[in-house]
């Protein structure tokens, strides 16, 4: 039910953008920001929720605790790299959309080298 009614507030959402955008493209601009900020920190609230619920299992993985806050980070910076970079190129950035790509696929890669040597230390136990 929560799902139906954030469509169809978005689908209002994008009825009035699109209205206003002939109009007054301050207005515009302004629902669009707005929107998009509600959105994003409803689907945060969202992740949230899921992470709280689902935390018992996680609790059967508590050796592998640091490997999933680690692929929670990366969600996380994906999404976010991904709302901003979709914002720019909306804006006809898209210099500045390429760059936020390249930083959300840096800050990932970077969130990856613990896991990654840690692959390493194991294969070197398993062939010594």
């Amino acid at each position: 039910m929560k799902d139906a009614k954030l469509c169809l507030l978005t689908l209002f959402l994008v009825m009035m953008i699109a209205y206003f955008k002939q109009e007054n493209p301050k207005i515009a601009f302004v629902l669009k920001i707005s929107g998009s900020v509600f959105l994003a920190l409803t689907v945060m609230k969202r992740f949230e929720e899921f992470y709280l619920s689902y935390g018992e299992v996680f609790c059967f993985f508590r050796d592998y605790a640091s490997y999933i806050r680690i692929f929670v980070k990366a969600m996380g910076i994906c999404y976010l790299c991904e709302f901003v970079s979709n914002i720019a190129k909306e804006e006809g950035m898209q210099n500045l959309s390429t760059q936020v790509e390249m930083l959300g696929k840096l800050s990932v890669f970077s969130l990856g080298i613990p896991v990654l040597a840690t692959i390493f230390q194991y294969l070197q136990r398993f062939l010594n």
